[in-house]
């Protein structure tokens, strides 16, 4: 994708309607490190933000499939998901992250 390209795109996918999460991924987001655990950490208050459905205790590990853009038909769909068992189950070493 030339430079130019890229600018039109990010101009014609930016505004108050989007939400742009940048990270550096880690071996764990990319299975770099054969964790069992793949894929990129979320942090909470924007998983919240951007999926309000996932903001519960009452289900167990609440998920959502969002709408993407995605660059290659053969990349992997991906989900936001709560992980809450420490204070849906009051769990001392529970988990109350999102990815």
């Amino acid at each position: 994708m030339a430079q130019i390209d890229l600018t039109d795109w990010l101009s014609e996918f930016s505004g108050p309607q989007y939400a742009w999460l940048v990270k550096r991924l880690s071996g764990n987001d990319t299975l770099a490190d054969e964790s069992h655990q793949a894929g990129p950490y979320l942090p909470r208050d924007f998983a919240f933000e951007i999926f309000p459905s996932i903001n519960t205790i009452t289900e167990k590990n609440p998920g959502r499939n969002p709408d993407l853009y995605r660059l290659a038909s053969d990349a992997p769909m991906i989900k936001a998901i709560y992980y809450n068992s420490k204070p849906r189950e009051g769990k001392k070493n529970g988990r109350n992250e999102s990815g």
